[in-house]
């Protein structure tokens, strides 16, 4: 009977540690899942922080642009107020897109150009007229940069949109299981 008793007692020690061994492989697994899943949020998150700098940095630019236009059409400094406003702006939104570690690959420099044709064509308002402001932008330089800009701004938006599009199916597939 002791034998019988000893042999109950073996069975039973490498049944418990079957069973603490698969569940330890268990919660490994799902503490691997979980990173997974967090990884995947965060990186969505990223890519939806990308997509907002992105739009709030097109959309100071336009304010740029209606700003220079509006005085140029008038020659009325009070329609410089969205360009007053939206030129700190712009570098607020490329230090964020910066900051969530987008490869600007010469944004920067197409933004400071666009400005920088802003202000000669508000130059050329103030010190010649409405004749010297047209002269200055109808060579269309302005027109050329923004849509560089969009073009840029338009490729972040695609590529940080697919990124986010394939963590919401990651998430789904996730659920599924």
């Amino acid at each position: 009977m002791s034998t019988r008793m000893s042999l109950a007692r073996v069975t039973r020690s490498r049944e418990l540690l079957l069973a603490a061994a698969l569940m330890a492989v268990s919660a490994g697994c799902f503490a691997v899942d979980r990173w997974d899943r967090n990884q995947v949020d965060l990186e969505v998150r990223r890519d939806s922080k990308m997509v907002i700098a992105s739009e709030r940095l097109l959309s100071a630019l336009k304010d740029v642009e209606t700003g220079q236009r509006g005085y140029l059409l008038t020659g009325d400094d009070a329609y410089l107020e969205p360009y007053k406003a939206a030129v700190p702006q712009l570098h607020g939104e490329l230090d964020a897109l910066a900051a969530l570690g987008l490869p600007l690959d010469g944004l920067p420099d197409l933004v400071n150009a666009r400005v920088s044709t802003a202000e000669a064509g508000i130059a050329a308002r103030r010190a010649g007229g409405l004749t010297a402001a047209v002269d200055a932008i109808s060579a269309g330089r302005g027109k050329d940069l923004m849509d560089a800009v969009r073009g840029k701004v338009g490729s972040i938006q695609v590529a940080s949109q697919a990124r986010i599009d394939g963590g919401a199916g990651q998430e789904r597939a996730w659920s599924a299981i």
